[in-house]
């Protein structure tokens, strides 16, 4: 039986793509209802840090309400993945070796603890003093996976069609092999150095970091990207908007994230 899984807010519809199991459609409807913004205190951030490898913090004046709503209409394009929190707490900013200014709104992407990027949300061209939603939403949706995420069948519609177009960084990778955890290691590094280069080199555009189970999804990888179980570990560079692979690599992988990152 086909089972189709859909949700509506405010007349957004978000289609369910996940594992069509209850448990897993479960969840999507809890995220689907459950509030965009949840307040955190700087005690009990470091728990997140430990929980989530992402997610987002919104710093603002308790005052400053536009931005806090902003947010919130903004979250909605996310169906409550990653999470976002909220904090009129300077402190935290400080903590992520940012200035604790507060006199506009900022969100901050957290990554693995580090501030992954910054978006202020004032803005001179609004009558408002504030940022678009629309420019929110794309700010949320370019930077909401993890620094590297596995590609599974629960994230790769919102990977492979992120309407933000970011490259996609996919390593082959066997979980069996018992260097499969360096090299994810690896990989994050590689995306970290990527973090960097981008805004400061014109040619560096965004980048989603992904593993897949080469074990479990051979024959995909062969057929889309001509990865061989052979030659394993591989890394590929796509540009999926155009159809294109930028660079297909099936040397040993460690010296290429080392020497090319």
């Amino acid at each position: 039986m086909l089972i189709d899984l859909r949700s509506y807010h405010n007349g957004q519809r978000v289609d369910y793509t996940g594992e069509k199991s209850v448990e897993a459609m479960t969840g999507f409807v809890k995220k689907a209802i459950a509030p965009g913004v949840v307040a955190v205190t700087a005690e009990d951030f470091q728990s997140k840090i430990d929980a989530e490898d992402m997610f987002y913090l919104l710093m603002y004046r308790k005052t400053d309400m536009a931005s806090l709503k902003l947010v919130k209409e903004a979250s909605k394009v996310l169906l409550g993945t990653p999470r976002i929190y909220s904090s009129s707490d300077s402190q935290l900013l400080t903590r992520l070796g940012l200035s604790a200014d507060l006199d506009a709104g900022v969100l901050v992407a957290v990554k693995e603890g580090e501030s992954n990027a910054v978006k202020y949300l004032s803005s001179d061209k609004s009558s408002t003093g504030v940022e678009s939603k629309a420019n929110v939403e794309t700010w949320l949706l370019k930077h909401r996976f993890p620094r590297v995420a596995q590609l599974t069948t629960d994230n790769f519609i919102s990977i492979m069609k992120n309407p933000t177009q970011p490259f996609i960084v996919l390593a082959a990778l066997s979980s069996e092999d018992n260097t499969l955890q360096e090299n994810v290691a690896l990989l994050k590094s590689a995306a970290k150095n990527w973090e960097q280069k981008e805004g400061s080199d014109k040619w560096v555009r965004g980048a989603v970091f992904v593993w897949m189970d080469a074990d479990k999804w051979g024959s995909w990888l062969k057929s889309q990207y001509g990865i061989k179980k052979a030659r394993l570990p591989s890394v590929v560079v796509a540009d999926h908007q155009v159809r294109k692979i930028v660079h297909v690599l099936v040397k040993k992988m460690r010296g290429w994230l080392i020497t090319s990152m």
